[in-house]
């Protein structure tokens, strides 16, 4: 997730549409990591600032819950979609669909 020159990054066990303190607290998943890169600053990401700004990724985390939201609530099911059989198939073959 990128938002004004930051790049947040996230990696872990959060399950679902939530993701951060939601996770956290919801599904006890949680995340493992996250990171916060200015790439104006640091275009090479060596520098972590996620614990020096920890509102730019609570606010970075509720773009990303916003963004996960929409995309599970808008995505089709592969029965709902104009693709053949075929392709199907060799969508569910790749690991795309299940």
């Amino acid at each position: 997730m990128a938002l004004s020159g930051y790049r947040l990054i996230v990696t872990g066990g959060a399950t679902g549409t939530e993701t951060g303190a939601k996770a956290e607290a919801g599904n006890g998943a949680g995340i493992l990591a996250t990171a916060l890169f200015n790439l104006d600053t640091d275009p090479l990401e060596l520098a972590d600032l996620s614990s020096d700004e920890p509102a730019r990724v609570d606010a970075l985390m509720l773009r990303l819950d916003d963004w996960t939201s929409t995309v599970r609530n808008t995505a089709i099911t592969a029965e709902e979609s104009d693709v053949n059989q075929d392709t199907l198939e060799q969508l569910k073959g790749l690991g795309y669909i299940q």
